[in-house]
């Protein structure tokens, strides 16, 4: 029934679609085209003797990508998730905030006799003006990965034939890169393409270069593994780091909004979903045999010719691991905190961190 809406909304405006998803026939590109280079020059050196010689290579760009087109497309769903944020923020998430997070109630006959209640009430004030920012934030990130997430999980079940094997990310390499991937990428690269803009304008936190540096990582990892053709992998990569995501943001929200039952609730639902995601399948399953794998059988790395292309990839995943290591200590720390004191996190260990 859903495939069945997205098809009849994409047949219904096929030019706008085409445009936003990039999924329009590659045929006509009036600027360049890599699917049209289907032959690379590279350079060989002889070490026997030192000559030079020139050997002709299959190009090692994705035949699905049409150049500049679809680059053009990703750029546009970043502000495009600029824009909605901006929407929502202002008509929906800011009313939302001063309805759950309210201001602290002033009684001016304990004002009159009490400095003390005044500096209390001040702090309060203070405190929820930083709640309903936090609420904002949260609210605004549970949506954005909830989408990732559900719509990541959605197209790994229509690709089951291989999603589950991760040797079968490199087999019968390259590989198709089909409408729903590529839907994929335009909404994954668009997210983090804008929250590592985005990032240099909300509040810091103690983590602020780990943070940046993981969105430049996955940026880069989206980018050459949709324009390679590694397309498989960059998928399940980007919906291992985006599953936990949208249940600690849910934790915050519940938390800012004093609702701490269902804060504690989502809290140890992230923490068991993040161990077992990000520090141990994306580890286990993704980068430790990534090196195996993504070699032919002849032991030449992908793409033929060209596996230099693939060392940044395999650099960045091992940075994302470093920082899942990271956050994976502090999520521990708490979680052996909340257990020694028996009281519940009063909010982001990144802030108590500052």
């Amino acid at each position: 029934m859903f495939s069945s809406a997205i098809d009849s909304l994409v047949s219904g405006s096929q030019f706008l679609v085409s445009i936003m998803l990039s999924t329009g026939s590659n045929t006509e590109n009036p600027t360049f085209d890599a699917s049209a280079l289907s032959v690379y020059n590279a350079t060989n050196y002889n070490t026997t003797n030192g000559s030079v010689t020139e050997t002709q290579y299959p190009s090692p760009f994705n035949k699905d990508v049409a150049f500049p087109q679809d680059l053009y497309a990703l750029v546009l769903w970043a502000f495009a998730w600029a824009f909605l944020h901006s929407i929502t923020a202002r008509y929906i998430l800011t009313p939302l905030s001063f309805r759950v997070v309210p201001y602290p109630e002033f009684n001016v006959d304990r004002a009159s006799v009490s400095t003390e209640y005044i500096r209390k009430h001040k702090e309060a004030y203070v405190k929820a003006e930083k709640d309903r920012l936090k609420f904002q934030t949260a609210s605004w990130r549970a949506f954005l990965y909830t989408v990732s997430t559900v719509l990541g999980i959605y197209i790994c079940t229509q690709e089951s034939s291989w999603v589950f094997n991760s040797k079968l990310y490199f087999e019968g390499f390259p590989h198709k890169t089909t409408f729903w991937l590529k839907v994929y990428y335009n909404v994954g690269f668009g997210n983090y393409a804008y929250q590592l803009v985005n990032v240099f304008f909300e509040r810091r936190q103690s983590d602020f270069a780990q943070m940046v540096c993981h969105h430049v990582a996955t940026v880069i990892v989206m980018l050459l593994s949709y324009v390679l053709g590694f397309t498989r992998a960059g998928v399940v990569i980007l919906l291992l780091h985006d599953c936990s995501d949208p249940i600690m943001e849910l934790a915050k929200s519940c938390l800012y909004a004093g609702q701490k039952a269902f804060a504690d609730a989502f809290f140890g639902v992230f923490a068991l979903t993040f161990l077992i995601t990000r520090d141990y399948i994306f580890p286990v399953y993704i980068v430790f045999p990534l090196m195996t794998y993504s070699k032919y059988e002849d032991g030449v790395q992908m793409p033929r010719g060209y596996g230099h292309y693939f060392y940044p990839i395999a650099a960045c995943l091992y940075v994302l691991q470093a920082l899942n290591v990271f956050w994976g200590y502090l999520i521990l720390k708490m979680v052996t905190k909340v257990l020694a004191s028996g009281e519940a996190p009063q909010g982001d260990i990144r802030d108590e961190e500052e």
